[in-house]
């Protein structure tokens, strides 16, 4: 039964969330929802009995196995948690290290015998059921924490409204996963929405689009009512030692410090895209202007009060570190799930299929590569996998590309990754914005690497994504704007193909285990230890 627990939330405001709030400006009036009472265990099976204090049964197999409670006197030395805890020096306080065996060995207390370790509550927004790349460092961090000795529970919303879900998304059953209600509206596809309306109904949309806008920091921020008392409650009872908040949405680093303030848990803020300068976002507009001066309140609260900083790139860090943050401010990368695309299949087709995974929002634009595509005359079958905008689909319909060009809807991340892998070429796209983009290196780019296939990155080429590419041979790199650079490398990549065939990207081990996001999560662990 590990990762069940009973939580039981009110949307009612704390002292401790208005502590947070004020700073920023924020209302925080808000109204009474229903209390949650939800059991869930990793799996998100219902639990249909209480548990007790350890959320286990008295079986102790069952406690042995996880190493919460174990029989006294024990040494474990043949339990693999308490190997992986003495190898890494991971999962113990001070006072937890045995006087005579020292680091990795079990401590005594009350005539129970426990493994020291090191308890993290992650505060996430997307986790399954919710599909789509957000979900995956936060699923991997939950599924990779408890091997390394790192009581791991979760706090993710019970039904988050996203536009996707992915049933398929395993939850790790070694992390103790709990559920507060989500109150905040449902996610939407703006560009869908607007596209071909004119007259009232354009406006009444329009009305209804901007509606979210009074949301503040971001549309999720109403989460918070239910997180905060939610991620309070458990940080109390179970002994937290550090909360990770994870964003996007950056409203959720409400949480951590709330948490951090009356808890006096260590608070580490993990950003997986930059707080103040996305580059989806149409900086030239007058709103994203307004709502980036509110983002970056959020993030000078991240570099005022968390005790470290983890970014996926170097650039993001670097934002941080020019807002004099209290703690370091580390750069923690995606990594390749390597186990995640083994045993995949590739076979060659007769015909040369590039396939795109990833929806189209903001400033992604795959007009230059179509256009590319249809200058080239070449027998090419370009996939794209996920949301296609209506405006883009009938640009390319202007093009004649006609059966060169196939739509697939979303689609669940094993049949994503299928797809990509038998495929003869993979297309990498990540627009300039103005700079922004040169530091944008995102789960993507590493799940193109782990799957295998030739990549056609039309990226910023003195950027982040482009130095990977390059640096792992995994594909050639092109300006993202540049149609004449796109389309001699796709004859490149045809050429080699007609010659005969593409073979797989090969990594040497050392460069697969510095990619790997194990090794990442062994990286966040490390963090994690030196805070305590």
């Amino acid at each position: 039964m590990l990762g069940a627990e009973t939580v039981e939330v009110r949307a009612v405001l704390s002292p401790q969330v208005q502590e947070v709030l004020e700073p920023l400006g924020c209302d925080e009036r808000g109204s009474r929802a229903a209390p949650l009472e939800e059991r869930v265990r990793g799996d998100g099976r219902a639990v249909p009995e209480p548990l007790d204090r350890a959320g286990l049964h008295a079986d102790c197999s069952s406690r042995r196995e996880h190493g919460l409670r174990l029989p006294p006197l024990r040494r474990h030395l043949g339990d693999p948690q308490v190997a992986v805890a003495e190898q890494h020096r991971i999962g113990e306080r001070a006072s937890d290290v045995d006087p005579q065996y020292g680091h990795g060995s079990t401590v005594s207390r009350g005539g129970v015998t426990t493994i020291a370790r090191v308890k993290v509550l992650l505060v996430t927004l997307y986790f399954p059921p919710a599909g789509g790349g957000g979900v995956q460092r936060p699923l991997k961090l939950a599924q990779y924490l408890p091997a390394l000795g790192i009581e791991t529970h979760v706090l993710a919303p019970d039904d988050p409204k996203w536009i996707h879900r992915d049933e398929g998304q395993r939850v790790p059953t070694q992390a103790w996963v709990h559920r507060a209600r989500y109150l905040g509206p449902r996610g939407r596809k703006p560009a869908e929405e607007l596209h071909g309306r004119t007259g009232l109904p354009l406006l009444a949309t329009q009305a209804r689009l901007a509606s979210r806008r009074l949301l503040v920091p971001d549309e999720n921020v109403s989460w918070n009512l239910t997180a905060i008392p939610a991620a309070l409650r458990i940080a109390r009872r179970e002994g937290i030692d550090v909360v990770i908040t994870t964003s996007p949405p950056n409203s959720v680093h409400f949480v951590g410090a709330a948490v951090q303030r009356a808890t006096g848990a260590r608070w580490l803020a993990d950003l997986r895209d930059s707080l103040v300068a996305h580059p989806h976002r149409r900086a030239e507009s007058a709103a994203v202007r307004a709502k980036e001066k509110i983002d970056d309140a959020v993030a000078r609260l991240v570099a005022r009060r968390a005790d470290a900083v983890s970014c996926v790139s170097d650039a993001i860090a670097d934002e941080i570190r020019q807002r004099s943050p209290r703690g370091p401010v580390v750069t923690i990368a995606n990594g390749c799930d390597f186990d995640d695309t083994a045993g995949l299949s590739y076979i060659p087709s007769q015909r040369f299929r590039i396939t795109h995974a990833g929806s189209f929002f903001g400033k992604r634009d795959p007009k230059p590569f179509l256009q590319a595509l249809a200058d080239s005359g070449l027998d090419v079958v370009a996939r794209f996998l996920g949301d296609f905008r209506s405006a883009d689909r009938e640009w390319a319909e202007k093009l004649g590309l006609g059966d060169h060009l196939e739509l697939i809807p979303y689609a669940p991340r094993s049949t994503s990754l299928s797809l990509q892998r038998d495929s003869e070429a993979l297309l990498l796209l990540i627009p300039d914005a103005g700079g922004r983009g040169k530091g944008v290196l995102s789960g993507k780019v590493f799940e193109y690497v782990a799957v295998g296939r030739p990549i056609l990155a039309a990226v910023p080429p003195d950027g982040a994504a482009a130095a990977l590419i390059r640096d792992t041979g995994a594909g050639v790199v092109v300006p993202p704007d540049d149609v004449a650079a796109l389309r001699h490398a796709l004859e490149e990549l045809h050429g080699r193909f007609a010659d005969g065939g593409l073979p797989d990207v090969m990594l040497d081990e050392d460069i697969r285990q510095q990619l790997s996001r194990r090794t990442r999560v062994e990286e966040t662990a490390q963090l994690l230890h030196s805070l305590i």
